[in-house]
């Protein structure tokens, strides 16, 4: 299976290594290819177009668009729903097939939280 991600990050950033090393734990032998497009504003302008890439010319099986709900980026939503609204609004112009591998992932919290939450996550991913 081949899994895109378009993330919010830079390349190599935090976001990328994480959900990286997430696929390959949960689907071992998993090819991932990240589309890191440097901020969330960047990832609600560009996002749905670098998916569509992903999932056309790289032939991603899946494509994930991950984001942080918080912090804001010039407006603030009150729940990851609502700024889902946006991309799929996007999503749903595509063509039917590319649009079906498409999927949202919006994070409550900055995913660095997540490795914070837990220190045993963070010790087994230092000791690999």
């Amino acid at each position: 299976m081949k899994l895109g991600l378009v993330l919010e990050c830079d390349s190599s950033g935090a976001d990328e290594l994480v959900l990286t090393c997430f696929a390959r734990r949960l689907a071992p032998g998993i090819h991932v290819q990240s589309t890191a497009l440097g901020s969330k504003k960047e990832l609600f302008n560009n996002g749905t177009e670098a998916a569509a890439e992903l999932v056309e010319s790289s032939k991603c099986d899946l494509v994930l668009i991950a984001w942080d709900l918080k912090p804001y980026w010039g407006k603030v939503a009150p729940n990851c729903e609502a700024e889902a609204d946006e991309l799929r609004e996007k999503i749903e112009s595509l063509a039917p097939a590319t649009a079906a591998r498409i999927k949202l992932l919006c994070l409550t919290w900055e995913l660095e939280t997540w490795l914070i939450a837990d220190p045993r996550a963070v010790n087994a991913h230092l000791s690999t």
